[in-house]
């Protein structure tokens, strides 16, 4: 028989019985008592980083708000609804992506807007559902906007879900900036989103055109203009991606 030695407890054990585990410790050959243990240890570390994940995402979230002109001065409105998100966030770390997800929640919440965080329609996973607003909301960091093609599909499979039941469901994109310098603004946005898509339809019998692509944020500038300040506008129209570039 074969002996090979503990990589924790440096004890003798055959090398058929540290087969099975050395897959999952990455090579190390461990003893059946030593398996047990880095099992917990592995577990217990592992629920310490979602914990301080969790705590770091939230402080950066509110931080952030905190930061902004329009907020700096009335934190106190956004006590409340900081509070819900942080139990919700603590009893589910997979409801939240980013610190950026974590302030449009709070946002919302501050402004009496029912959210359901991460849910599934169909196969498909979205950041937010708004049911009172019929609004699918994604928040898109700037290299979202790469995935043309397969986002168009996935919100067509959404769309179409959601509109079998009940009409006049859109999906709204807002990037990361206009959340991380005007929070105040994001309902307005969404808002004014919703009805420059809702227009269009209506005026292609329920289709939006083939020319329209959500991933151009022209079609976003152009919306929001009369809801975000000038300097917020032109700084959106300076980070347009041009299609032509890809």
């Amino acid at each position: 028989m074969q002996l090979v030695r503990c990589w924790e407890c440096n004890g003798y054990i055959s090398r058929e019985a540290a087969v099975h585990f050395r897959e999952l410790s990455g090579g190390r050959n461990l003893c059946v008592e030593c398996q047990q243990q880095y099992r917990q240890k592995i577990e217990q570390t592992k629920q310490e980083y979602i914990g301080y994940k969790i705590e770091v995402t939230l402080e950066r979230a509110i931080h952030l708000i905190e930061k902004q002109e329009k907020c700096s001065m009335r934190m106190e409105e956004y006590l409340d609804a900081y509070e819900a998100v942080s139990e919700f966030f603590r009893n589910d770390s997979n409801k939240f992506d980013s610190a950026h997800e974590v302030m449009a929640c709070i946002e919302l919440l501050r402004n009496g807007v029912k959210v359901q965080a991460q849910q599934k329609i169909g196969r498909k996973r979205v950041d937010f559902i708004l049911p009172d607003l019929k609004v699918v909301l994604e928040i898109d960091g700037g290299l979202h906007r790469f995935k043309v093609g397969k986002d168009s599909e996935r919100d067509v499979f959404i769309l179409n879900t959601l509109n079998k039941d009940d009409s006049g469901w859109e999906i709204i994109r807002i990037p990361t900036k206009l959340i991380g310098v005007n929070i105040r603004q994001l309902l307005p946005a969404i808002k004014a989103l919703y009805k420059e898509r809702q227009d269009l339809r209506k005026r292609h019998d329920g289709f939006i055109p083939s020319y329209y692509s959500r991933t151009n944020r022209m079609a976003h500038v152009s919306a929001l203009k009369g809801v975000l300040p000038n300097h917020e506008i032109e700084d959106m129209e300076h980070d347009t991606l041009d299609a032509n570039e890809l």
